[in-house]
């Protein structure tokens, strides 16, 4: 058979295959021409021989190949249809249905999708990086804060503490015991248990690490029962389930009569806990994660209904980013505990890589919060919030004022 002839052919790119500098032993090497063909360098030049200008180490002019170039003109049309999808979801967020799906776009995946795109395409770096810079300074400034409010108290033990210390010899914490300021310190944990699957004895036993007083549970597993935590008094509602170191008063579930919105897609339940602090008003709520669901109708109702109810805390799986509309006007003295008291990566779901905040933790006018902690298991797909704070004695609410202080004053 004729060998084929290693003759450098007419081209317009720079940089060709080994084998056309006679390096390779004949030019049938169908890897080699396929390398070349779909990268526009040959196999004895990677991309980490690349620098950020387009040209190789020893400053030789790269040129890409029609493939890779037609791919890159594709990757940025694409990333300049998903900027318009993404702002018109930040813009309208949550108020239609469409919007809404819109809006659920995680802003984190859209900017390691164009991280990724500036990384790999280089000569279209410059187009890029401009699409990206609305999207990270809403990931960096809007969605997430990393330091917490300076007029916020802290809790002399926080919740990371207390876990990493519970092996054992944990001491006495500061967790349900009096203040000096006439104020009581609590921990509440709540938690989407994905309904057990990766193991239900080992998430009870990292519930028990965190040392809470008010455990708020949610797709709790089948194994869950009443009696499960030691210590505690509870009540299983749904599937979800209340308990705390002291007495379930009563508990109900709201309903239309209450200002919620009929149907199934939102369950929310009010209990009445007698604590060591005092008595506390909890509701738990759970949002049906189907998207064909427009949520906005079932939540704000939800959220007006608070103060009406005199709700201490709410909290609970919303399956709708913090920055819903829904929850983005709160009722006077309604805070959320991420932003009062929180601080870091503030996405709840899916663990390990959470790129949506959809489990909230909502404080009422009595409650101080004095820390807001995120924490990450494999045991479920939701991550754990732990929320330390003040609970005012009977009679005395809680005012916020616009700088974060806050007043006492009497309970109508």
């Amino acid at each position: 058979m004729k060998k084929a002839s290693c003759t450098t052919p007419s081209t317009e790119f720079s940089v060709l295959p080994d084998c056309y500098n006679n390096s390779l032993p004949d030019c049938d090497d169908i890897s080699s021409q396929l390398s070349w063909i779909v990268t526009g360098w040959g196999p004895r030049l990677p991309r980490t021989a690349i620098n950020g200008t387009g040209n190789t180490e020893d400053g030789m002019k790269v040129q890409q190949s029609p493939i890779q170039n037609r791919l890159g003109q594709l990757v940025l049309v694409s990333s300049c249809g998903l900027l318009v999808i993404w702002m018109v979801g930040q813009y309208f967020r949550d108020r239609t249905w469409l919007s809404g799906l819109m809006f659920y776009f995680p802003t984190p995946v859209f900017v390691v999708w164009l991280l990724g795109a500036m990384w790999y395409f280089t000569e279209r770096r410059k187009q890029i990086g401009v699409l990206l810079v609305i999207p990270a300074f809403f990931l960096l400034a809007l969605e997430n804060q990393w330091v917490r409010p300076s007029s916020v108290g802290h809790s002399s033990v926080s919740s990371r503490q207390v876990h990493d210390s519970v092996c054992g010899e944990a001491s006495e914490t500061a967790t349900g015991t009096e203040n000096p300021g006439n104020t009581f310190r609590l921990r509440l944990l709540h938690w989407n248990m994905a309904r057990g699957v990766m193991g239900w004895k080992q998430q009870r036993r990292l519930i028990e690490s965190f040392q809470p007083d008010i455990v708020m549970l949610s797709e709790t597993p089948s194994e869950l029962r009443v009696d499960s935590f030691s210590e505690f008094n509870a009540v299983k509602v749904s599937d979800m389930l209340v308990a705390c170191k002291g007495d379930i008063v009563q508990h109900r579930r709201m309903s239309e009569a209450d200002g919620l919105n009929a149907g199934n897609a939102l369950d929310v339940w009010l209990v009445d806990c007698d604590t060591r602090a005092g008595r506390i008003r909890l509701a738990i709520a759970d949002m049906s994660s189907f998207l064909n669901i427009h949520r906005h109708p079932y939540l704000r109702p939800l959220v007006l209904s608070l103060p009406l109810h005199e709700v201490d805390i709410c909290a609970g799986d919303f399956n709708a980013p913090r920055r819903s509309l829904a929850f983005a006007d709160l009722p006077d003295g309604y805070v959320h505990g991420y932003e009062a008291a929180g601080a870091g990566w503030s996405f709840t779901w899916p663990v390990p890589v959470p790129c949506l905040a959809i489990d909230q933790c909502i404080t009422g006018p009595r409650v101080n919060p004095l820390d807001y902690q995120l924490h990450s298991s494999m045991l479920s797909d939701h991550r754990i919030q732990v929320l330390d704070f003040e609970l005012a004695p009977p009679g005395v609410v809680r005012s916020w004022k616009e700088s974060g202080e806050h007043t006492d004053l009497p309970r109508p």
